[in-house]
Order: structure tokens, then C-alpha cells, then sequence
């Protein structure tokens, strides 16, 4: 009985620390998941948009935006810089870096039939329509829009565009589908959208542009683990990168390698079931379940 006490007590602590009543900052680790395929892509592939970080324009705050296709994406992490957001008053603002212009990205308070201007030269979209969607328990509202150029856009209050963040509009027809889908969305370490049991990490995995070794290029001995336990890589190509996350797809441990053996006893880690990714130097990947006793 008092194991469940515990449990239950955990689970509504989880449920309870991760509604999303606004869209997040970069204090809240905001991370976006999504596939991109068509155009000049011969394979879909996925990637990660990111909040990390804040700077000053105009004596204005913003988060800024980072984009990465590795298995995870955090201030170590990092490459490639969008741009800048802000929140105010349940509308979102975006400046690209190559354009340097703050453009609204999306408007949260809008009501049935109104009309946004989401950018400076005449771009506007109506809201058609207006539902909800069910997360985790937390309702969110979901806008329907479209425009005259026949484009179109589907939004989740306080998460942003079913094709992708910054996707907020596309302009597709039935032989020509949207080239974006957000998968996963993240923030405060815990997996939120399209619930708490889906994980960026595994549609990473799972994405047929991530190149995969075969199950038995390495072992996790003794597993359990203890002290003394290693990761032995039966290939002969080195490891370049191993990652520990919890069963939250929160990162736990993270080390550049050039090595044949991981001594994975040596991370500190509470009882539980853990996954592990491993990169090899060819660029490929592995993961796979290891538990603490």
C-alpha cells in the first residue's frame, strides 16, 4: 500500500508540473521534434528546433532558437541558429536571422472568423474554425485557418503548428502534401505532445534517415549493471558519442568517446530503466534498455 501511495504521488506530481498553460520560454527547455520530407530530401528526416538561451533586441527580450538533426539537442549540443521568439499577450513573434524582421508566428487569443496578419506584406489567414484537442489531460484550443493563396494551418494553443514550429502556414493540395510534421514536443525535460509516452529520442531512432547498427554490434555486461559493468562494442569501428537517458527522455549522461569499451558502472545512477544511444564514428547508431537494480 504504501508503494502505491508513493507511485500515485510521483505520477500526479509528473501530471501536475508539466500543463502547459503558455508557450514556453527557453527557461522551460522547450524542444520541438518533427520529419521533413519531399523537395530535395530522398528519405524523410528528423529533426529538432529548440529554445535555448536569450538575448536583447531593442531593448526587447528573446528566446533564442536553435535547429539540430543529432539524437538530441541542449546547449552543448547546438548548431544552427533560426532566430529569436517572444511571447506577449498570447501572441508569438519571430525574427529570422536572414531576414531581420519580427514577424507574427502565431496569435493564441484569436477568435472564430478573425483575421491575422502574420506578416508585413498582406500574408493574412482566417480563422476558420476553432476545436480542441486533449493533452495529457489539459485542454488545448486547436485553430483552423486559410488564405487566399490557398494556404492552410492547424495550431495547438501554446505548442504552435502541426507541420512544425515555424510552419505556421503551409501551401499544399492533395498531390502535393504538407513537406513538415511535428512528432514530439517537449519542455521542462518531460515529454508532452502528443503525450507523456511519446519520446523525441525514439522517432529519432526510427526515422529511416537515421543509419542503424545491427542488435548485435554490442553488449551491456553484467545487465543489470553494477560497478563493474562495461559496454563492450564488437565492431571494430570506434564510438564516437554515448548518451544515458531516463525513461522521461530526460538526458542523464552524455560523453564523447573514441574507444571499443564504455565502463557505464561509472555513471551515477538511481534504480530504474535507462536507455542508451550509442554513435559510432561512421556515423551510424544503436540504443538499447539497461536497468539499475
Amino acid at each position: 500500500m504504501k508503494n502505491f501511495i508513493i507511485i500515485f504521488l510521483i505520477i500526479q506530481s509528473i501530471v501536475l508540473h508539466a500543463q502547459l498553460e503558455n508557450f514556453p520560454t527557453h527557461n522551460e527547455n522547450p524542444i520541438w521534434g518533427y520529419y521533413s520530407q519531399g523537395g530535395y530530401l530522398t528519405s524523410p528526416e528528423f529533426h529538432l528546433d529548440g529554445l535555448f538561451g536569450d538575448t536583447v533586441i531593442g531593448s526587447i527580450n528573446y528566446s533564442k532558437l536553435y535547429s539540430s538533426t543529432d539524437t538530441i539537442i541542449n546547449e552543448s549540443s547546438i548548431k544552427d541558429l533560426l532566430g529569436y521568439i517572444r511571447v506577449s499577450d498570447k501572441k508569438v513573434y519571430f525574427i529570422n536571422i536572414h531576414i531581420n524582421k519580427e514577424e507574427l508566428l502565431y496569435d493564441f487569443s484569436a477568435n472564430l472568423n478573425d483575421t491575422i496578419e502574420l506578416n508585413k506584406i498582406g500574408d493574412y489567414a482566417v480563422v476558420y474554425d476553432i476545436d480542441s484537442i486533449n493533452i495529457n489531460g489539459k485542454i488545448h484550443k486547436r485553430f483552423y485557418l486559410e488564405n487566399h493563396n490557398h494556404g492552410k494551418g492547424k495550431w495547438i494553443e501554446n505548442i504552435g503548428s502541426e507541420y512544425g514550429l515555424l510552419v505556421n502556414m503551409y501551401y499544399a493540395t492533395d498531390n502535393n502534401p504538407p513537406t513538415t510534421t511535428l512528432v514530439c514536443f517537449k519542455y521542462q525535460d518531460i515529454n508532452y505532445y502528443p503525450n507523456y509516452n511519446c519520446s523525441c529520442f525514439d522517432y529519432f531512432l526510427n526515422s529511416s534517415s537515421t543509419k542503424k547498427i545491427p542488435d548485435n554490434s554490442f553488449e551491456i555486461y553484467p545487465n543489470p549493471i553494477t560497478y563493474e559493468s562495461v559496454i563492450s562494442f564488437i565492431s571494430n569501428e570506434p564510438v564516437a558519442e554515448v548518451w544515458i537517458y531516463n525513461i522521461n527522455s530526460a538526458l542523464i549522461w552524455h560523453e564523447n568517446l573514441d574507444s571499443e569499451i564504455f565502463p557505464v558502472g561509472k555513471v551515477s545512477l538511481r534504480s530504474g530503466i535507462y536507455l542508451l544511444s550509442v554513435k559510432m564514428k561512421n556515423g551510424y547508431y544503436y540504443s538499447s534498455k539497461f536497468m539499475k537494480p
